[in-house]
């Protein structure tokens, strides 16, 4: 389903060709995994300005995933000093291979990503869009931090 803005105060839907159900658009594509990673940054970590926090998220996860292609990451920080925060970043990965997702966060273990540890995990929130449909995907994935 695309909607289009036909002007100012309308919008149009176009309608999908037939046997095509626009409403998921997980029907076209493969579903990915999604792990919602909550990170409490350490000592070692406040202690770099922001120009070594570049340089390090440049060398170190770069070097790792250039071996995990399939593998997507974005990081948020947190408004930890407007509010009280659970965590201090949200690192966001998707993946449609949870076995790249598992041997990233393994490699991130075995470097001073976690591993100093400048961050340490709080929690992961392993998820699936529209798992819903597939009434056994929580008890097939394993998702460790």
């Amino acid at each position: 389903m695309r909607v289009s803005n036909t002007n100012k105060n309308s919008h149009s839907v176009d309608k999908a060709p037939d046997g095509v159900n626009r409403l998921f658009a997980d029907d076209l594509m493969p579903r990915a995994h999604t792990f919602f990673m909550l990170l409490q940054a350490t000592t070692h970590w406040r202690a770099l300005d922001a120009e070594a926090r570049d340089a390090f998220r440049e060398r170190v996860l770069m070097q790792v995933f250039e071996g995990f292609p399939g593998l997507r990451l974005r990081q948020f920080e947190t408004c930890a000093t407007r509010w009280d925060t659970l965590c201090a970043e949200v690192a966001v990965w998707e993946t449609a291979d949870v076995d790249e997702y598992h041997a990233a966060v393994q490699a991130l273990h075995e470097c001073e990503y976690f591993g100093r540890p400048y961050f340490e995990v709080i929690s992961v929130i392993p998820t699936q869009g529209e798992a819903w449909r597939d009434n056994d995907f929580a008890l097939s994935q394993p998702c460790a931090a």
